[in-house]
């Protein structure tokens, strides 16, 4: 009983600075991401609902990225404040070993692996797919609100438009010119004396409907003319997806037929092998962590909440930057995937349990430090 209310104890001074973490990371990492899109959304007119539904479909990759940093940060300031107020040792002295205190982290990275595990593997696929075709959808809907008279907007990469005069009400515009290098072979220039958006726009692409007008363009050396009464010109996607998704896009299933896709032509089918282990490796880090910031919560009893939010910056910033240079060696074929991916994990579970280990009996968590 006594060791289950300790646990218990332990547990709930481990959620209160997890859960306040978590919230600020979440707030500030959803807030960088709102300020890279809100001008482009804003500008349209977008309604505050509409801006909030499309930022939401955001939350689920952005807490897969701060569920684990919250959890280590929640176990050093735990460990930190009970071993600065010498309540570890009075635990210890009363018997208690370090492993017996390992059952309130542990749990809170199991519960915190399964829910990034399931953020991983479920939603970030169908989040992202979701974010990127809500954007556009409404981009190409209030596209109309956005063109200026007598100024060319470059949005979309590859392509200006100019528009003499808007007819936002209605939807429509006259004296259209458009200079496009990015859906033809070559520069091709398109002038019309008036066009419309639809409302329904089809795809992730932005289509135009010009009416009188011509296509100027060079064919080899051969300059050619083409007239129209009525011509339908199909753009990229404004944010710059076209209809190819991502690897971050795909589910598990998918990654692996890509693997498979890439592999019966002949190419390399690391790409998709290395984003297929990620994802399933990359939640272990809420476990590891957990693992890790107890040692190193009491590594300094005097060291401060200061010093130890400062180490759990540091080692978040190791472990991802080991990531992503295993991600790139294995991207490359340098590295199989798996190990690529998974070698990073293995490691810092060693020194976790190295750690820990020299902390129970009570030296220094580095040989050569005592």
């Amino acid at each position: 009983m006594k060791l289950k209310t300790l646990n218990g104890y332990v547990a709930r001074e481990i959620a209160s600075p997890f859960f306040v973490s978590l919230f600020v990371l979440t707030f500030f990492l959803l807030l960088g991401r709102i300020m890279r899109y809100a001008d482009l959304v804003l500008s349209r007119g977008v309604s505050f609902l509409e801006t909030m539904w499309l930022f939401s479909h955001l939350i689920p990759f952005i807490l897969a990225l701060t569920i684990p940093i919250a959890l280590l940060m929640g176990v050093l300031l735990a460990f930190g404040r009970l071993s600065s107020e010498s309540e570890l040792t009075a635990m210890r002295a009363a018997g208690v070993s370090l492993y017996q205190l390992l059952r309130a982290p542990l749990w809170f990275g199991v519960f915190s692996y399964i829910f990034c595990a399931g953020i991983t593997l479920f939603l970030i696929p169908s989040a992202n797919t979701a974010f990127k075709g809500t954007l556009n959808r409404l981009l190409h809907t209030k596209a109309i609100s956005a063109i200026q008279e007598g100024a060319f907007d470059d949005e979309i990469q590859g392509v200006a438009l100019f528009v003499e005069k808007v007819f936002k009400e209605q939807g429509t515009m006259e004296g259209i010119l458009i200079f496009d290098t990015k859906t033809s072979p070559g520069p091709m220039t398109i002038t019309a004396k008036e066009g419309s958006i639809p409302a329904a726009q089809k795809g992730a692409g932005l289509t135009l409907i010009l009416k009188n007008g011509s296509i100027h363009f060079l064919e080899g050396s051969v300059y050619r003319r083409i007239d129209f009464n009525s011509y339908t010109l199909s753009l990229p996607a404004i944010t710059g997806d076209d209809k190819q998704r991502n690897l971050s896009d795909m589910t598990l299933t998918e990654l692996k037929e890509e693997a498979e896709k890439l592999r019966a032509l002949g190419k390399a089918p690391w790409a998709p092998l290395v984003e297929l282990h990620e994802r399933i490796a990359v939640p272990l880090a809420c476990f590891i962590l957990a693992l890790l910031g107890v040692p190193l919560g009491i590594r300094n009893p005097r060291s401060g909440k200061v010093a130890n939010v400062s180490l759990g910056i540091a080692i978040v910033l190791i472990y991802y930057i080991c990531l992503v240079a295993g991600e790139a060696l294995g991207k490359n074929g340098l590295l199989p995937p798996s190990l690529a991916i998974w070698s990073w994990n293995v490691l810092l579970t060693g020194v976790g349990i190295f750690f820990l280990y020299r902390a129970n009996v009570g030296k220094s968590l580095i040989p050569w430090g005592q």
